[in-house]
Parts: structure tokens; sequence; C-alpha cells
């Protein structure tokens, strides 16, 4: 399959809590694939929301946890859980290392897999 995204994604399961401050709900899910644009989640339980809407993702990671904005851009049913994929709203660079520094730790065979294709 032809990709046509600027950049890699890595898998890197790290849990992860959406807040959809406008409505005031909550989710919860995993990651399952990220890059310095956007991350593609797999929700636990149903998040109705308008598809542009804003939401706060927080990444937790073993030893603490990032905050980050971010903007749903599509989502998918997926029986009784949702797929969503978000794209990060004014990430600093600082963040994205962070990102890459935790994938690195827990994800290495992935990230030296992924990196040098």
């Amino acid at each position: 399959m032809l990709e046509r995204r600027s950049s890699i994604r890595f898998n890197a399961p790290f849990p992860v809590d959406l807040i959809a401050p406008e409505s005031t709900q909550e989710a919860s899910g995993i990651i399952q694939d990220v890059n310095y644009a956007g991350v593609r989640i797999t929700l636990d339980n149903f998040l109705d929301k308008a598809i542009s809407e804003s939401v706060f993702l927080f990444i937790r990671f073993p030893e603490d946890s990032l905050q980050l904005d971010g903007r749903v851009v599509w989502a998918k049913d997926l029986g009784g859980k949702r797929e969503v994929g978000l794209s990060f709203v004014n990430i600093r660079d600082a963040d994205k290392g962070i990102i890459y520094n935790r994938i690195f730790k827990y994800y290495k065979q992935e990230f030296v897999q992924r990196w040098w294709q």
C-alpha cells in the first residue's frame, strides 16, 4: 500500500484520556499509532461529539503524562468502541521530543524498525 503521510507513524500503545471541554465528556483509550502531526486512538467508551470538536489529550507514560491540544478529524465506530483520528493543535517541539523519546524508551524495536525501513 502506498503511504501518503508526510511522516512516519509509530505503533506505541500508550494509554490516553480525552476530555472534550465544550461538552465535558471524557473517554479513555489506547494509542494505535502516532506521529508529530497527530494520533489514532481506540476509545474504550463511546464519545459522542462533533467531528471538529477540540479535545484535551493526556498521554499516560509510565513515569508521567503529557497534555496536548487536539482536534478530532475523523471517527469510526467499531462495535462498542470508537476509533478516532486527532490532529495536534500547536504542539511544541519539546512535546514532540517527549513523545519520540518515550517511544524510543518503551518501544525501541518499533522505533528502529519504522525509522530505518
